[in-house]
């Protein structure tokens, strides 16, 4: 699922209805509201390739609903396919331009892409048709934070606030912004009025430990993730913070546990967390902790080269050659992909020093 990505702008979709299996005679077409119906059902279930068949459908019978090509953007983004998702946004646009979600969902889509001046073009369209809106200001903020404009950041968020003194989210934003920016003074000093208005609030505890962080006063960094982790000891983000900080204060224990928890605790994590446990074990010479911590890497993403890369280096360190070869060979074949002559290099050097610990197969008998 694309982060950020506004499950509002599917408007014809909506909560609470029951899972049904609804098969399509094709004596009988369906009717509008019936394919709607059925959409929903298949989108609530997270079917989303057989959702797009039956809303596709619905645009056909249906071909100005604007509402209807917004709901196949948003399954065609959820399917990774961009190209078309855009084109869906755009359309659904077209029919109703005065929709200030369809420019937030463009703009969404566009910023994951890396195209961040047609994405703030699409949140500042949103914000001129609704400007009192907090997901168009924070879109447009990060965006131009993506881009470096820290300063035009900056005042997207405090012109937003001037109106809405009290929003929240867009505190924290700019909190986090100032962070990003490198003013890790002026986000503490945001950040701990906002905690004297709310002290069992554990993100703002979470944002004081990595604004902390940024100044280098590690042990206050800690006390503050600890207090964030005391209020919500489900945030895998605050464990996560944690491990950084111990790693960084030589605690190597304590961190390997903590990004164990973050793994645990927040399953899209699970690359970052398991690589750091990774890394650390790799520096500390515990090769079964290696192989383990890798090996949940690549399962969770089969095309990474450097997890196969590690995972193959550690298996080579227990003489499990057999085991480290295919991994380095697909290692090397995904480094050669994306041109990192570099990691091909590194790859092609661990080879020839491990093919020739490989058993030997019997040659057969004539």
């Amino acid at each position: 699922m694309l982060p950020g990505l506004l499950l509002a702008s599917l408007l014809i979709v909506g909560p609470g209805l029951p899972i049904l299996s609804v098969q399509v005679l094709p004596t009988a077409p369906l009717t509008l509201s019936e394919l709607l119906r059925q959409g929903r059902q298949l989108v609530a279930q997270q079917q989303f390739a057989a959702a797009l068949e039956v809303y596709q459908e619905a645009a056909r019978l249906q071909p100005q609903d604007s509402s209807i090509f917004s709901a196949i953007g948003y399954l065609q983004a959820q399917l990774n396919n961009r190209p078309a998702a855009l084109e869906a946004y755009r359309r659904a646009i077209q029919l109703n331009p005065r929709n200030p979600d369809f420019h937030n969902a463009l703009g969404s889509l566009l910023g994951s892409e890396g195209r961040y001046a047609d994405a703030a073009a699409a949140y500042r369209q949103s914000l001129r048709l609704q400007p009192r809106q907090t997901t168009a200001v924070l879109g447009l903020a990060t965006v131009q934070a993506r881009q470096g404009l820290f300063t035009p950041a900056t005042t997207t968020l405090q012109q937003a606030l001037r109106s809405q003194p009290r929003n929240r989210e867009l505190q924290e934003a700019l909190a986090r912004l100032w962070i990003q920016a490198g003013r890790p003074g002026e986000a503490l000093t945001l950040l701990t009025q906002l905690t004297r208005e709310t002290p069992t609030n554990a993100t703002l505890r979470r944002l004081i430990g990595i604004a902390w962080a940024a100044q280098g006063n590690l042990p206050q960094a800690q006390a503050a993730l600890n207090e964030a982790i005391r209020l919500a000891p489900q945030d895998g983000e605050a464990w996560m913070q944690l491990g950084q900080i111990l790693e960084a204060s030589g605690d190597l224990e304590g961190a390997i546990n903590a990004y164990g928890s973050t793994a645990r605790l927040s399953p899209e994590q699970t690359v970052r967390a398991y690589s750091a446990i990774g890394r650390l074990a790799r520096a500390r010479g515990d090769w079964p902790a290696a192989i383990t911590a890798y090996q949940e890497v690549v399962q969770a993403e089969p095309n990474g080269p450097d997890a196969r890369f590690f995972l193959g280096e550690a298996l080579g360190k227990v003489n499990r050659v057999p085991e480290a070869l295919p991994e380095l060979e697909a290692a090397r074949q995904l480094y050669a992909q994306q041109g990192d002559t570099a990691g091909m290099a590194r790859a092609d050097a661990l080879l020839q020093q491990l093919k020739p610990l490989a058993p030997k197969r019997a040659k057969p008998r004539r």
